[in-house]
């Protein structure tokens, strides 16, 4: 017998496991639906419905704010991969740079924000390429103190 999926169907898939993904991602911190929704600010009957997997196209807004209380990537939930974005690729990399110092990161980006994005992705190659080439250096053997005669 030949089974008919429709559109409908397909998206009530993707629904039931966008909200599956989202309640693991809740389970894995321990936090009730009411935790989450007041972590992301939103209500908590929304936190119940789309893990129920109630909305036919759940906001994206709403989705991250949900990935950003769970801190994950909304593609992390959603399951599908998100195009790269020269923002998120300029966080990773600063990222790396400063090891997650968010002070750090958030007044580099303050800076870079009046750069065109080709001068962006630039100053950032520059900052990685620069502060490896001294980590490279400072793993070498330490420089010797001069005798003192």
């Amino acid at each position: 017998m030949l089974t008919v999926v429709t559109y409908t169907d397909a998206m009530r898939a993707e629904n039931v496991l966008l909200g599956k993904r989202i309640a693991e991602a809740r389970d894995r911190r321990h936090w009730t639906k009411a935790e989450l929704a007041r972590r992301a600010s939103v209500a908590p009957s929304y936190v119940t419905r789309i893990e129920q997997g109630a909305f036919d196209r759940p906001s994206a807004d709403l989705l991250g704010k949900l990935a950003d209380a769970l801190g994950v990537h909304i593609s992390d939930l959603t399951g599908k991969p998100s195009p790269p974005t020269v923002a998120a690729d300029l966080v990773d990399q600063i990222r790396e740079l400063v090891h997650a110092d968010e002070d750090a990161i958030r007044a580099i980006l303050t800076e870079l924000s009046g750069l065109s994005t080709d001068e962006q992705a630039s100053a950032v190659r520059f900052m990685r390429d620069s502060l490896l080439g001294a980590r490279a250096f400072a793993r070498r053997a330490p420089i010797s103190q001069p005798a003192h005669c």
